[in-house]
């Protein structure tokens, strides 16, 4: 694909940057395609706008420098009763965008049918050849307008376990059962192992529809960059199957709506819930860019979960989070309220005299400072200590399939789907909170061919399923000096719902034993090591029966937790839920004790807190020059804090604070709901 396709045609800031009422002479254009991050918004267009509301904002795109549009091409506004085609409202828009030298996302969006879950997918093969129809019409109508930058094939994937029944799904069903292996493991031959086929197909099934509508859109535009981001992604991810996906794109993107995606997280994690889906995200492009292709950007009324209208502060460091995890570029939704249908009058970042909001500013300002030190950030990679969370697909639907009354507000909140996710998150953030970031991958997307995993550490928290597939990988990986520690009901089951213990457990000699049994402990209780310290835990009490292990944490002669010398590495197997014990007794204890047990990981590390910072959150991120940290404060007081920095020649200058922090070469002053951007050369 050719440089001129690929490149940002950003626009030159000017002095109309009069939300703020400073100028910028600054040339916006990075050096490379997928150079200096940005920022632009969701223009939301619908029937009854005027030219000269289209007309006004794209202007206040131009003016806030943010150069990018997102924009929905709803067939319902075009293709008429008659079966004729109307583009009249489109090709305003696109004009405008010409006219303003804004860049424009087009998402292809055909009719819905009534359950938007269902519509994810044709209805059937006839429904497929009018997709086929519209993706004609729209690709060959549009593609020549110099605004015009990318198709974003389907908006949201994903649909929580559903699709219609229907001649083309069950044709495509037969086929993909035709082309599966015959499988070599059985479940150890125990009648009634129940697989996931039904939602391995959904995941198919998806990639498939993906891979079509994009040979679709390149009968008729063999050059533009290709598109799709997820969405709910703690709920959806395993319909994602990113190397598949990746077949088909140029680029992946991301949902993130605090509001809708985040309701296992509180309002003071909404940074970290971002972060950790920007690091899924990234893991998932491999090696294409990814961008946050909707953040959240106004307020709830009637929509979302949970009602929210972020704080212009919110919308700081969502932005800065995001850039941190590598995004290239942030995508708000919206830049102007829809005014009928659903979410109507809200999410908007202007009011509704048209002018723009703090949060709009507060975007403004982040886009500005991209733009002025763009040789800064443009070189700018998210750095990761070699810790890897790895999950399996087959363990959210485990959860799904045998959670404990779902909906009861008495049920224990580990039994429910969610847990494993909501365990994930919890060691994530201790470490964040330390200023380490760490890779957050699929199993499959692991790289397990390397001969020598020495100083790698894998972290299976509370991976109910590890499928049999995966068995063999592991036992390598620690057997080449790989580290591996696993906490909760890990290795419980296979990927036929079949208890792995009742027949032998197959990695009792890299793990130093295996499951005795697991107690129910409703509630949180504390798990006391050897060494008198205590880690929380909560409702499962796992003990191991030891063969090789050596334990390091026993109640009453029952062994509760052992580590085990394999090859040239180590396995830590704590058959307890740490993860939600943290979630509900706080980072403290786990952030130590996994700092201790990780010491040597972080010996390279450049820059870090030299101590746990409950709700202060730290990416960093290596420039050609040197690095860069992004510090948020979530907690309600002003943090003075020591910085460890490994090399004593690095010196910091802040290149951005929005509420006057400040840094020395050891020290870092923050206030609450503050967020710094710092140079170090």
């Amino acid at each position: 694909m050719s440089t001129l396709v690929h490149r940002f045609h950003f626009f030159r800031a000017s002095a109309l940057a009069i939300l703020l009422g400073c100028s910028l002479m600054v040339n916006a254009e990075p050096d490379d395609p997928w150079g200096t991050p940005y920022i632009g918004a969701q223009i939301f267009t619908q029937p009854g706008q005027t030219s000269e509301d289209l007309e006004g904002w794209f202007r206040t795109l131009k003016e806030s420098d943010m150069p990018y549009c997102r924009l929905r091409l709803d067939e319902t506004h075009m293709h008429k009763g008659d079966g004729t085609w109307d583009f009249k409202l489109y090709d305003t828009v696109f004009e405008m965008a010409d006219k303003y030298g804004i860049k424009i996302f087009a998402d292809l969006f055909p009719k819905e049918t009534s359950d938007w879950r269902l519509a994810k997918f044709p209805q059937n093969k006839a429904h497929l050849q009018e997709w086929a129809e519209y993706i004609k019409q729209v690709v060959t109508r549009f593609q020549k307008h110099r605004s015009f930058y990318a198709w974003v094939l389907q908006n949201e994937p994903g649909s929580y376990g559903m699709y219609p029944k229907s001649d083309l799904s069950a044709e495509l069903m037969a086929e993909w059962r035709a082309g599966l292996e015959k499988p070599t493991y059985v479940s150890q031959g125990y009648a009634g192992s129940n697989g996931c086929d039904e939602l391995n197909f959904q995941r198919y099934y998806i990639s498939w529809y993906l891979k079509w509508i994009s040979q679709q859109v390149r009968q008729y535009d063999k050059e533009h960059e290709l598109h799709v981001n997820t969405h709910s992604i703690y709920e959806n991810l395993p319909d994602y199957d990113f190397p598949a996906w990746r077949k088909s794109l140029t680029f992946l993107g991301a949902s993130c709506h605090p509001s809708l995606h985040y309701g296992y997280f509180d309002r003071t994690q909404y940074p970290m819930a971002i972060s950790l889906n920007c690091d899924i995200t990234r893991s998932g492009a491999g090696n294409l860019p990814f961008i946050v292709t909707e953040l959240q950007g106004g307020n709830n009324t009637y929509s979302g979960i949970n009602e929210l209208c972020p704080t212009k502060e919110e919308i700081t460091q969502w932005i800065w989070t995001s850039i941190g995890c590598g995004a290239k570029g942030v995508v708000f939704w919206t830049l102007n309220p829809r005014a009928v249908g659903g979410e109507a009058g809200e999410w908007g970042m202007l009011n509704f005299q048209q002018q723009p909001s703090g949060r709009l500013k507060a975007a403004s300002v982040a886009a500005r400072e991209l733009i002025k030190h763009k040789e800064i950030y443009a070189t700018a990679k998210p750095l990761l200590a070699p810790i890897y969370f790895l999950y399996s697909k087959e363990t959210f639907w485990m959860e799904q399939a045998k959670q404990g009354r779902p909906g009861d507000a008495t049920a224990s909140e580990g039994r429910l789907a969610g847990g494993m996710i909501k365990s994930v998150a919890a060691w994530y953030e201790a470490l964040l909170e330390n200023g380490i970031n760490c890779h957050v991958a699929e199993m499959q997307d692991f790289d397990w061919g390397k001969p020598d995993h020495a100083g790698e550490t894998i972290i299976l928290s509370h991976q109910l399923s590890v499928p049999s597939r995966h068995w063999e990988k592991l036992r390598q990986f620690v057997k080449s000096g790989g580290r591996l520690i696993a906490d909760g009901l890990t290795f419980f089951f296979d990927e036929n719902h079949f208890s792995v213990m009742q027949a032998g457990f197959p990695l009792e000699d890299v793990m130093g034993g295996s499951l005795q049994e697991i107690v129910a402990n409703r509630g949180d209780f504390s798990l006391k090591l050897n060494n008198e310290s205590h880690l929380p835990a909560n409702l499962f009490k796992g003990s191991l029966h030891v063969t090789s292990g050596k334990p390091f944490a026993t109640e009453d002669g029952t062994v509760l937790a052992m580590r085990n010398a394999f090859g040239r590495g180590t396995t830590l197997w704590i058959p307890s839920m740490l993860g939600m014990g943290a979630r509900h007794e706080g980072n403290e204890a786990l952030s130590k004790w996994l700092m201790a047990e990780l010491s040597g990981d972080f010996a390279k590390f450049p820059i870090r807190f030299q101590t746990w910072q409950p709700k202060l959150l730290m990416r960093t991120m290596k420039t050609s020059e040197g690095y860069l940290t992004i510090v948020v404060n979530k907690s309600s007081e002003s943090k003075n804090v020591s910085i460890a920095v490994a090399d004593s020649d690095l010196k910091p200058a802040i290149l951005f604070a929005d509420k006057l922090g400040a840094v020395t070469n050891q020290r870092l002053m923050i206030h609450p709901e503050e967020t710094l951007v710092i140079e170090w050369k």
